[in-house]
């Protein structure tokens, strides 16, 4: 999420610029308002991720393996992706930060 959100708050440091002209004070307190739920929403589920991507200790190895073996199989992918696509994360992913 670093690059597209680095991309997303790019634009939107522009968009706030144009809406406050000549008061750049005013417009990087709007883009702060604006990006920073974003952000740590984001920063809060990366930490949790990172016990996906890079366990720590056996249990979350543990874990990673049974989910792995679980994506293995048709039904598990199924119901893994439909609570996925319910989920917060997923809801955020698809927010316009932007927009307002």
């Amino acid at each position: 999420m670093g690059a597209s959100t680095g991309l997303a708050g790019a634009d939107m440091l522009g968009t706030m610029l144009e809406r406050h002209p000549g008061d750049v004070p005013r417009a990087l307190r709007a883009w702060e308002a604006k990006l920073r739920p974003f952000i740590e929403f984001h920063q809060g589920t990366g930490l949790a991720m990172r016990r996906v991507f890079v366990p720590a200790d056996r249990t979350e190895y543990r874990i990673r393996s049974v989910m792995s073996r679980v994506m293995g199989t048709t039904l598990g992918r199924k119901l893994l992706s439909q609570r996925q696509h319910r989920s917060k994360a997923a809801q955020m992913k698809t927010v316009d930060i932007a927009l307002t």
